[in-house]
């Protein structure tokens, strides 16, 4: 139900690209989990631990099989016992003896018997034989090996989940990052073409002023260089936004490139930092993943300490093939059977010892681990209130720039301004606009990296639907 659920969506968001509908950053995001070939293995590792912890439970039940073999011996095996027909015929004759009987007649008994006594020699085993036979066993007690190996199963797959988790994490985080650079490097553009319209207009208005004589050759100079400036800058950003675009479509595991994004890059409530800690503390799918190692580990102590238990199963066993069964073998029979092991060189001894040892190197990881999520949380949470800031100040400056750029340009239109002030108010609100619109990126990137690293980047879909 799963997969169908993948596909159909996987087939929706295609047609839709692919006939040039708008691609929002939830879209995106549900392309990039269906699609990307790193969402699809960790999604089949799942899958497989799954089918693990499913096949574990199978050494509860009875063990069938077959065991069939084809034999050859150097010679067959025989049973010899003519001492006893020795002894049968000596007895015969030491009797006629007692009794008195001739000579001639005792010797005639002892030649009769010998003639009607066949030879006490019987074939057991041929030389080539053949065996059939069906197997059963159950067993009944292991020292909690089985169970141990059944929890441990579990704990995979628990710990693929969070693998799983991890992952989709990191696709939607990723996403999220080339879907905005998309948008980020497309207002720059903007800024940057907007530039180039607003400075050739300068340039072909000093044209007119220097032919009036009005302003110097100098400031027309100026004026030439600082858009052939813009002009390099418009050039680049135009081709970041085509990077910008290819890596977007990687991330999407897509190969179609031209989308037409709708989704704009916003701001959001941040919450407390302790709020995003705890979190983290909580739900972070590495710190999840070091816990279920842990118990994962707790289990394989079960099963290692196991080894110094008796192992008890019951048996069946039947002979299917009869034909070449002795004398000596049944048909069928069952039966119990123990085994306890005596002396293993102290590897069982030793390898107790390593899962402590690997226990205790756990612990450290873990409280390592948890050191860094909190370290990272709080990074990503003074790049959000960095940006945040950022984009408050960055609201009067712009107001102030454009403000500073319409008196520079009256006061050179009545020749009291010079044209390089005209071109320096032209880049300082270039220059806020462009601050602007990286704060507002880096903001977002912030935010996504933060809600990774305390439990689960999806959020940001939620948080996109919420902005005003």
């Amino acid at each position: 139900m799963k997969s169908k659920l993948l596909i159909t969506t996987t087939i929706i968001f295609i047609a839709n690209v692919c006939f040039g509908k708008n691609l929002s950053l939830d879209e995106a995001i549900q392309m990039a989990l269906s699609q990307n070939k790193e969402s699809l293995a960790a999604a089949e590792s799942v899958e497989s631990s799954s089918y693990e912890a499913k096949a574990s439970y199978g050494r509860l039940l009875p063990q069938l099989s077959l065991e069939g073999k084809y034999t050859v011996l150097n010679d067959p095996i025989t049973l010899d016992v003519n001492d006893i027909r020795t002894a049968m015929i000596s007895s015969s004759v030491a009797a006629a003896t007692y009794s008195g009987a001739a000579a001639a007649n005792i010797s005639a008994l002892k030649a009769t018997l010998n003639r009607s006594l066949p030879s006490f020699n019987m074939e057991v085993q041929e030389k080539s034989y053949a065996n059939l036979s069906a197997i059963v066993t159950q067993p009944l007690f292991t020292g909690g090996k089985i169970w141990a190996n059944i929890n441990a199963k579990k704990e995979e797959l628990n710990i693929s989940q969070q693998a799983n988790k991890n992952t989709r994490n990191k696709i939607i985080t990723e996403t999220v990052t080339n879907y905005f650079r998309v948008q980020l490097l497309k207002a720059l553009t903007s800024i940057r073409t907007e530039l180039v319209k607003d400075l050739e207009e300068h340039v072909s208005h000093a044209d007119k002023l220097l032919k009036q004589g009005m302003i110097s050759k100098a400031n027309k100079m100026r004026a030439d260089v600082a858009l052939a400036e813009a002009q390099r800058e418009e050039f680049k950003a135009k081709k970041d936004l085509d990077l910008s675009y290819i890596l977007l479509a990687n991330t999407l595991g897509s190969t179609f490139k031209d989308f037409e994004l709708t989704s704009s890059m916003f701001t959001s409530k941040v919450k407390n930092l302790e709020d995003y800690t705890q979190k983290g503390l909580e739900q972070n799918p590495n710190l999840a993943i070091l816990e279920h190692k842990s118990k994962q580990l707790d289990e394989k102590y079960v099963a290692t300490r196991a080894n110094f238990l008796p192992t008890i199963a019951a048996f069946g066993k039947y002979e299917i093939y009869k034909d070449n069964l002795t004398l000596f073998e049944p048909e069928w029979a069952v039966g119990i059977m123990m085994k306890l092991n005596l002396f293993e060189g102290g590897s069982d001894y030793n390898s107790l010892q390593s899962v402590n040892s690997q226990k205790m190197a756990l612990r450290y990881i873990t409280e390592n681990a948890r050191e860094l999520v909190q370290t990272e949380i709080q990074k990503y949470y003074h790049d959000l209130k960095t940006a945040e800031e950022q984009l408050r100040s960055l609201e009067s400056s712009r107001a102030m720039a454009e403000e500073n750029l319409r008196l520079n340009r009256l006061s050179f239109d009545q020749g009291v301004a010079t044209s390089l002030e005209v071109i320096d108010a032209e880049l300082a609100l270039g220059k806020v606009k462009t601050e602007q619109s990286k704060a507002l990126y880096d903001f977002d990137v912030a935010l996504v990296n933060l809600l990774r690293s305390s439990g689960d980047s999806y959020d940001i879909i939620q948080l996109a639907k919420e902005m005003p």
